[in-house]
């Protein structure tokens, strides 16, 4: 399975990425936008594990560019959510879509990615 992870803080994304990779993954790892942007582009996806907190500070140039249509159809982990959060305006909400809670320790969001198989 092809997994993007996007999140600035660099040892939770490298943490989630090695797991991910042991587990025979290929992983993608962003921190930030850009690379955010651009793996969506370029990449065949198979599921997303975002940092809200990191989501959230690119959150305006996202609603420009249109981004959130371009990953309706993969399934989502949103980890680090506040509590309120429930799915991302504009974005269709994927049935295999799940939202951990602030904090979301990379155990919990590696174990979650097989619900998105």
């Amino acid at each position: 399975m092809k997994i993007l992870v996007m999140d600035e803080l660099k040892s939770r994304r490298s943490t989630i990425g090695e797991a991910l990779e042991k587990s025979k993954h290929k992983v993608i790892l962003c921190s930030g936008s850009s690379e955010f942007i651009t793996a969506l582009e370029e990449q065949s996806l198979q599921c997303i594990c975002l940092d809200y907190e990191t989501w959230h500070h690119g959150r305006s140039i996202y609603g420009y560019l249109k981004i959130l249509k371009k990953f309706e159809d993969v399934p989502t982990i949103f980890y680090n959510t506040p509590a309120h959060f429930s799915t991302l305006t504009n974005r269709a909400k994927h049935e295999k879509d799940q939202i951990l809670p602030k904090p979301a320790d990379p155990k919990t969001i590696v174990d979650s990615v097989t619900l998105c198989m």
